[in-house]
């Protein structure tokens, strides 16, 4: 239970007000990956409200402070694992495979083994969560449901991605223009002067992160040196490629979507099909779930 393991008092305070994801498999216990919701790719749901734990193995591999929890388990050794800090109102991404960390790695061999979880990416919370929904907004990340045979799949979800490169995801994600999929385009430019302004004010913005800001987030997250270097060399790639490029619209005038989608030969068929699946059902902001959903059942059951 969390009073054996002697979780502070704010750690008991924050999961008394989390909202829950049951789990399908009943109170007897939850087979390790199915039965869970998953909440990103290779990260799934912990139920405290129905007595679920975590895995008692990461202990032997991350010993966390006190005031810290795990909010999310990773799907096996190479999932990612959601840590909340109740002190700094923060969540790290942790991988127990080590391969998102925010410095060298000689330098994380060096810590004591257990502080080596504030090496991995830290986000203040609030930003984390708009980081994550802003991928799904922007369909980086898009899930499918599956229909798993007895002891086949990794939970209930196939995900497909349209960045194959952490610098192809955050040159999407800094990009401030909004995907209405399935939309008629009309008085989008009113639109995004008018929630501009609102912005200035501080009002009617509240999952939506601007680019300057998603800059802000990965410079935390990453530390200001090695953000600034990454940005670099995405810049001086893109520069590079413009320069070779003897077609199509100047890069000044395209935008970030623009640029990956006249590029999409790291897509395979099915990530493309999956990704008009959604645009045709109107993501996100004229969203038909269930004829996505018909459509995505469709897809599955054809490629199976």
């Amino acid at each position: 239970t969390l009073e054996e393991k002697h979780k502070t008092s704010d750690v008991l305070e924050l999961l008394r007000h989390l909202p829950y994801l049951s789990s399908t498999d009943g109170k007897d216990g939850v087979k390790w990956g199915k039965g869970k919701w998953m909440l990103g790719p290779d990260t799934v749901s912990i139920d405290y409200a129905s007595g679920e734990m975590w895995p008692e193995w990461i202990e032997q591999v991350q010993k966390v402070p006190d005031w810290c929890v795990w909010l999310a388990t990773g799907q096996g050794r190479q999932g990612g694992w959601l840590l909340g800090d109740t002190r700094n109102g923060t969540l790290t991404h942790y991988t127990p495979l080590e391969d998102h960390l925010t410095i060298p790695y000689p330098d994380y061999e060096s810590l004591p083994p257990a502080d080596r979880w504030m090496a991995h990416p830290t986000m203040d919370a609030t930003a984390f969560v708009k980081l994550w929904i802003r991928r799904f907004e922007k369909l980086i990340w898009m899930p499918v449901s599956v229909v798993c045979g007895k002891g086949k799949g990794k939970g209930k979800v196939e995900w497909f991605f349209t960045a194959e490169t952490r610098e192809e995801e955050e040159d999407l994600l800094t990009d401030d223009e909004e995907f209405e999929g399935g939309g008629d385009g009309e008085g989008d430019e009113d639109e995004e002067d008018e929630e501009g302004d609102e912005d200035e004010d501080g009002e009617g913005v509240e999952a939506d992160v601007a680019g300057d800001e998603i800059d802000g987030l990965w410079e935390d997250a990453y530390g200001e040196s090695e953000w600034r270097q990454r940005r670099n060399e995405v810049e001086t790639q893109g520069n590079k490629d413009a320069g070779e490029s003897v077609a199509g619209p100047s890069p000044d005038t395209q935008s970030a979507k623009e640029r990956h989608l006249l590029d999409t030969s790291s897509w395979d068929a099915k990530t493309r099909e999956v990704y008009d699946i959604y645009a045709l059902s109107g993501w996100p902001s004229n969203f038909d779930r269930e004829k996505c959903e018909a459509m995505l059942k469709e897809f599955i059951q054809r490629e199976r």
